[in-house]
């Protein structure tokens, strides 16, 4: 295989990896039936100040799955009050491309780690998103309300905050 084709199959590889991690996201409405954007709060797994957890997700809000198949959630949107949001905390992600006589390989290597979160009186119109750190070894969460309409699009992948 020449330079070319290499670089160009690498560059293929790069981009299903970015539209697996996010490129497909969809926020998961967490009510039943029409309600208008107006009277919900929308809540954000990916932290746009700390890159190395830009793939974490969304699982469950209050209980309830966000889907077993599907394009990979990454913000909820809620009604006001207090919700309970089970939070894929995903970092350590790295992707390696192999390449040989038969063929090219793609293979990536992450951390992950479930962990639940409650966000107290949640505002509609608010946008909140979560933010992580490590104490030692072991990761906290907390959660930013960036306020009311906040301008909010953590990646190219994930889909901008609207109301």
């Amino acid at each position: 295989m020449n330079r070319r084709a290499a670089l160009s199959a690498f560059l293929i590889a790069m981009a299903s990896v970015s539209l697996a991690g996010g490129g497909l996201t969809k926020e998961f409405r967490a009510y039943k039936g029409k309600v208008p954007l107006s009277e919900t709060a929308l809540l954000y797994s990916i932290d746009d100040r700390n890159a190395e957890f830009g793939q974490s997700i969304v699982v469950k809000v209050d209980g309830q799955g966000t889907g077993f198949m599907g394009p990979t959630r990454t913000s909820a949107r809620v009604l006001p009050g207090t919700h309970k949001f089970l939070i894929k905390a995903i970092w350590d992600f790295s992707s390696h491309l192999g390449g040989s006589t038969q063929g090219i390989s793609v293979s990536s290597t992450y951390r992950e780690l479930d962990m639940e979160i409650e966000v107290k009186d949640m505002k509609p119109l608010h946008v909140y998103v979560v933010r992580y750190r490590f104490e030692g070894e072991n990761i906290v969460l907390g959660v930013e309300d960036l306020g009311e309409r906040a301008t909010y699009s953590p990646s190219v992948f994930a889909r901008a905050a609207e109301f």
